[in-house]
């Protein structure tokens, strides 16, 4: 017989619409009910904020302690380590080999690169989260920074005993050379990872208008229902008791990516290993222009 609809808004935005009706005859809702309606349903819209809010505090609250948990365990193993060698360095030394003590070196090396790695992953995350960028778009020869990137790996290719390929062709255009680098070393520290010690490949092709860097590893691969999530920030694909690492690198590996305007993908079968395909644009433009313009905080939680 009678019946009002007024809008749920919070911030500018309808989230909803609260309906009322009656079948009462000869009731009719008038200026005083919609007035009612209206003030019932800003209230109930401000329960919606206040509760998403709250959710929002508890996540983000649970998301710091178990980041901060992560990263305790990430620093100490290599810490610990770095601490055993050196004291054996120290005790010994008179009576080490020089075999020993290359090898003691070696150890000292391997763990130095990770805490340099674990650290250059929380400065990253810190300044995705907080939207600070300063990028310097300069011609790079992505060819160059992947052989780079491959260089400073080889101590733990060897330790592993990969068989690492490269096969590249000249991909030149106007990147920032410290996000190439970046996502370069994730992408291969994530290869050599989960490889389980199979043979990786490196590729970077020429596709016209942009260019593709491919990393495979043929290793243990991704759960199908975890492929979705894989990009997101410390999201694992096994446990974290098997494989460390803080679940952050293809999560910063995706934000330098599209910030420079490009794309990464995963493909994987399980027990057949993984492949991630960046695509970057070449972005021929003025430096200038594009240094001038500040890149958006992206993020993807």
């Amino acid at each position: 017989r009678t019946a009002l609809a007024v809008p749920l808004i919070i911030q500018g935005e309808i989230i909803g619409v609260l309906t009322l009706a009656s079948g009462k005859p000869g009731l009719r809702y008038g200026d005083e009910e919609l007035t009612l309606a209206e003030e019932l349903a800003r209230r109930a819209a401000l329960s919606f904020e206040n509760s998403r809010l709250y959710r929002l505090s508890q996540d983000a609250v649970r998301a710091r302690d178990e980041f901060l948990s992560m990263a305790s365990h990430e620093l100490r193993t290599p810490v610990a380590s770095l601490r055993i060698s050196t004291d054996g360095l120290l005790e010994n030394f008179a009576n080490l080999t020089p075999d020993n003590i290359q090898k003691l070196f070696s150890i000292v090396g391997r763990q130095v690169d990770k805490l340099t790695q674990l650290t250059e992953e929380l400065i990253s995350f810190t300044r995705i989260q907080a939207g600070r960028f300063n990028f310097n778009y300069q011609q790079i020869n992505l060819a160059d920074v992947v052989t780079e990137v491959a260089d400073r790996f080889k101590a733990d290719i060897a330790h592993s005993g990969i068989v690492f390929s490269i096969k590249i062709t000249e991909g030149v255009g106007y990147w920032d050379r410290n996000a190439l680098d970046t996502v370069v070393t994730n992408l291969i520290s994530n290869a050599i990872k989960f490889s389980k010690g199979n043979p990786i490949e490196v590729t970077v092709t020429d596709a016209g208008d942009a260019v593709h860097l491919t990393v495979s590893d043929n290793g243990i691969g991704i759960p199908p229902e975890r492929l979705p999530f894989i990009f997101e920030r410390f999201e694992r694909a096994v446990s974290a008791k098997d494989y460390g690492g803080l679940g952050l690198g293809l999560n910063i590996v995706r934000s330098n990516v599209e910030l420079m305007g490009g794309t990464v993908t995963a493909t994987s079968s399980l027990g057949d290993g993984a492949t991630f395909t960046v695509k970057l644009p070449y972005n021929n433009l003025n430096t200038k222009e594009q240094n001038e313009v500040r890149p958006k905080n992206t993020d993807h939680r």
